[in-house]
């Protein structure tokens, strides 16, 4: 039951999220962030992980709290610069209650990182979340 619940929460943010784009209302994150060095709730972390890996553009992640990137999005590379997804990424961080005003996010070649690149070789384009 609360596994549906969550789906439907889920879906309901992508779907506002949609919205807001087409309508040109940009969510500052920030007004979401959790107040000074606080490490967010796990309940949190994990409905913003749940968040991100339901995009169909997600292959994998990485949570590392206290690292200068603490989201490392792996995603197939198709030639694009990344930046904006990841601006995408931090909002759905912000939106299920897991930013900090440190929260930066970096997308990543999941190719590249699986045969062995850093992620600062692999990355694709990133964000910091506060901006």
């Amino acid at each position: 039951m609360a596994r549906k619940a969550i789906a439907g929460l889920i879906g309901l943010i992508a779907v506002m999220v949609v919205v807001f784009q087409i309508a040109g209302v940009r969510i500052d994150p920030s007004a979401y962030a959790v107040p000074g060095d606080a490490e967010p709730p796990a309940e949190a972390i994990e409905a913003a992980k749940l968040a991100i890996r339901a995009e169909p553009k997600v292959k994998d992640l990485l949570y590392q709290p206290g690292q200068a990137f603490e989201w490392q999005v792996g995603v197939l590379n198709d030639g694009t610069n990344r930046s904006g997804y990841a601006s995408y990424i931090c909002q759905l961080i912000a939106e299920n209650g897991a930013l900090t005003l440190s929260t930066r996010v970096r997308v990543v070649d999941i190719a590249m990182v699986s045969n062995g690149e850093d992620f600062r070789s692999a990355s694709l384009g990133e964000a910091s979340c506060s901006d």
